[in-house]
């Protein structure tokens, strides 16, 4: 039997090849399947002073709603 080793990379430096063939490779999954409901999600946190301290950039799927 044959096994397969794999590896997992992490980096902190944005690889644009990458992120456009795990895109590709998402939608074309997903095309199986009914269509995608995909809204932004934004979220921050602000000081007193109302300067942004830490945020998050992100997308739901599939009618994710927030509670």
């Amino acid at each position: 039997m044959k096994q397969d080793n794999h590896v997992i990379h992490i980096s902190d430096v944005a690889n644009d090849a990458e992120e456009k063939f795990i895109q590709q490779q998402l939608w074309s999954h997903n095309a199986q399947l009914e269509a995608v409901d995909m809204r932004p999600l934004r979220l921050t946190v602000t000081a007193e002073a109302g300067n942004i301290i830490a945020g998050l950039l992100a997308n739901t799927w599939w009618g994710s709603r927030l509670c």
